[in-house]
């Protein structure tokens, strides 16, 4: 690992290949909004059960749906109990290791959640929906292989969840398993397959299928940054600049893929707009795990890495699993000299991302 800071390699900063969201959407999945047929039985109860829910109310919310057979009801309970479970898990680590350390605990929800969904999942009453989370806690459990053929099922039943996708995404660690899944022809599968191909490292295909996305859905910003993000990983600067550049001007407050941008601006030294995006996103939403990687990255290229190790470190308060950080802390912590923390650092980001 190089210390200094002339080598491209420690210019180009990572975090390129992380994927976004399509059409300028979140990643989280939403609860279904209830039809007409879930008013035939407990449809008031499932209204107060996701006004609970949306309230971060989750075991009371869950509490409302119990005894509840619907689909739906039967979804949003077992969703809250994760949510609850994974909250539960969080406050752990914090009281028993700090925000950054490691710790041990575990969802104390999945047992009794996979058990109940496999139940579900034999007897065919089971949605997509449910499909998704059965996925989500077999690979919290470590049965990676069913966790990939679960969320195909999804996927397959409900192609509009971006959510599925990217957990299926996660589990895609090599091209061939990604060429033998068993997908449906969807568009949906399109925004799947070129962002798998950029996290692989697979640039051109996923340089191509964008290019064709582009032909059809013409003014997705989010497309536009996923080909800025091509472009930057193929080391292609001036043309990822410049796309970027236009994103910034057709959306001003726009704060997703701007990390990635920030990565481009510190590897062209461009300290004078780098500043200017730090201070953009400082203004528009300062507790943004983003926003904070931007301000480090402006404070690294200034050589002052104190005041960005403290920025990173704040990105991964309010994001843990926020692989960029991880990795570009420990770059500062290795102009700092300090060793160890730079080798715990690198050894999180392996842990979050193999």
């Amino acid at each position: 690992m190089e210390s200094g800071g002339s080598s491209f390699r420690r210019r180009l900063r990572p975090g390129a290949a992380e994927a976004g969201t399509p059409l300028g959407g979140v990643s989280y999945v939403s609860t279904p909004i209830p039809d007409d047929d879930a008013f035939d039985v407990g449809g008031d109860r499932y209204l107060l059960a996701k006004t609970y829910f949306d309230c971060r109310e989750y075991r009371r919310a869950a509490h409302v749906l119990r005894g509840q057979t619907g689909r739906k009801a039967v979804f949003l309970r077992c969703y809250a109990l994760y949510t609850a479970g994974e909250k539960r898990k969080e406050e752990e680590t914090v009281e028993l290791e700090g925000s950054l350390g490691k710790s041990n605990a575990v969802n104390q929800e999945l047992v009794a959640l996979e058990r109940e969904l496999a139940t579900h999942r034999r007897t065919g009453a089971i949605d997509s929906f449910c499909l998704y989370l059965y996925g989500i806690v077999l690979r919290d459990k470590g049965s990676e292989a069913l966790a990939r053929t679960v969320l195909v099922e999804s996927v397959n039943s409900y192609p509009w969840n971006w959510s599925a996708w990217l957990e299926l995404q996660s589990l895609c660690t090599s091209s061939d398993i990604l060429n033998n899944l068993n997908l449906k022809n969807h568009w949906m599968k399109d925004f799947f397959l070129a962002s798998a191909h950029l996290e692989l490292k697979m640039h051109e295909e996923a340089l191509k299928r964008y290019e064709c996305l582009m032909g059809v859905f013409r003014c997705s910003d989010y497309i536009q940054a996923q080909i800025a993000t091509v472009q930057y990983s193929m080391r292609d600067l001036d043309e990822a600049d410049m796309i970027f550049e236009e994103l910034l001007r057709t959306d001003p407050f726009r704060v997703d893929s701007m990390d990635v941008y920030s990565n481009l601006l510190y590897a062209k030294e461009s300290s004078t707009a780098l500043s200017f995006l730090a201070h953009r996103v400082f203004l528009t939403d300062k507790y943004r795990p983003e926003s904070c990687c931007i301000i480090a990255n402006y404070y690294s290229l200034k050589g002052q890495h104190e005041k960005s190790v403290l920025y990173f470190q704040r990105a991964l308060k309010l994001n843990r699993k926020y692989l960029s950080a991880w990795t570009l802390m420990g770059h500062e912590f290795v102009e700092l000299k300090n060793t160890p923390a730079v080798i715990d650092a690198y050894r999180r980001a392996v842990d979050i991302n193999p």
